[in-house]
């Protein structure tokens, strides 16, 4: 899946007409900050992604209202919030969109749904989570219709 994202953003960096970079924003929870179990490298999947682009020489600039837990590279934005959910992202999105005016976002959240679903309200299902996954994606639209939206799929655990 990461190299098909790869893939697609360099088909989109490649195709563009445009002398500006393109506006990356990785949106999300822990995982997007580079905060996660699963990958202890500073800045996560941020750091992986910033140096294959700029390797093939791509001209791209990652946006976001936060640069924390930076990876060694230099360019530190994003919009990833630890222990958020899809409905804590989608109130919080509006400013960040409005600011920074992606015109990729690269979206990886709802493991804090299912974690909370799982452990503390078995009442929430998964019809539920896709529903707040659809208001943020319709608010994504909304705040950015010109952007294209990469959504991944929550990683196993």
């Amino acid at each position: 899946m990461r190299a098909i994202c790869i893939l697609l953003l360099a088909v989109l960096l490649a195709d563009r007409a445009s002398a500006d970079p393109l506006r990356i924003m990785p949106l999300g929870d822990s995982i997007t900050a580079g905060n996660d179990n699963f990958n202890l490298t500073p800045g996560g999947y941020r750091t992986r992604l910033y140096g294959l682009l700029n390797a093939a020489g791509y001209d791209f600039d990652f946006v976001g209202s936060l640069a924390t837990n930076p990876g060694p590279i230099t360019d530190n934005d994003h919009q990833g919030h630890g222990g958020y959910t899809l409905a804590q992202l989608c109130e919080t999105l509006g400013p960040s969109v409005v600011a920074n005016q992606p015109g990729v976002v690269l979206l990886l959240g709802g493991t804090n749904d299912v974690t909370v679903a799982l452990k503390n309200d078995p009442t929430l299902t998964v019809a539920g989570i896709a529903a707040r996954l659809d208001a943020l994606l319709a608010d994504l639209y909304n705040y950015r219709p010109a952007a294209t939206v990469f959504v991944r799929t929550i990683p196993p655990a």
